[in-house]
């Protein structure tokens, strides 16, 4: 689940592992969401910098200062 960002033509969203976690499935769904949707309205296929759920945001950041 880690490094899903590219495991298909599209991109994904990157968390680390331990972020993931912390989210709900309905969580995980809502960021993967967000990002879909914005790399296919942007047109540009690779490195599109889509900002976090609120809640994405927050488990990368309780996963950064656990390691």
């Amino acid at each position: 689940m880690a490094d899903k960002a590219r495991d298909s033509k599209s991109t994904g969203r990157y968390l680390p592992k331990a972020a993931w976690a912390k989210l709900t499935k309905e969580e995980r769904d809502a960021t993967d969401k967000k990002k879909r949707d914005a790399t296919r309205s942007s047109g540009n296929k690779v490195n599109t910098h889509v900002p976090n759920t609120r809640a994405a945001a927050k488990a990368r950041a309780a996963a950064h200062r656990k390691s």
